[in-house]
């Protein structure tokens, strides 16, 4: 505990003051993220058509939903505003924005694809989305019942 106290410079006796050192390097960072620091903000690729829940615009033209707060999250966690590049026509083309390097991340209700994938590192999901089929079962006895398999 005198080692800790000490390094946060109070409550360590002068017995234990450690001298003066040279100001250390400051800590080795990922450069994407040492990237959106120095520019100063955090660039989000999401298409430009909206896709509620995930991301839309309220009729005073208020940005929000679950990618939204996602995005601001992060930006907030680095200290730095989030900015939205909304130019993607399709999902790809979300992908092809941050390839490019005009945006730092996409988060655009993205599926993991091969294709992808072998362009661009995903997070893990946060949110899985289960696909159903619906299918009448009535029309699908009657359908049999007519000896159609």
């Amino acid at each position: 505990a005198v080692a800790l106290l000490a390094t946060w410079g109070f409550g360590a006796p002068a017995a234990f003051a450690q001298p003066s050192a040279p100001a250390a390097k400051p800590p080795a960072m990922a450069p994407d993220i040492k990237r959106v620091l120095d520019r100063g903000k955090l660039i989000v690729a999401m298409t430009s058509f909206d896709v509620p829940p995930f991301f839309m615009t309220d009729a005073n033209g208020r940005f929000y939903g679950l990618d939204v707060n996602l995005a601001e999250g992060i930006a907030k966690s680095l200290g730095v505003p989030v900015e939205y590049n909304r130019q993607g026509k399709s999902f790809n083309d979300v992908v092809d924005i941050v390839i490019r390097g005009d945006a730092d991340m996409a988060i655009s209700k993205l599926s993991i694809t091969m294709a992808r994938a072998m362009k661009v590192r995903f997070s893990q999901p946060y949110l899985v989305l289960r696909h159903g089929l619906l299918v009448n079962r009535l029309a699908t006895s009657a359908h049999r019942a007519k000896g159609r398999t």
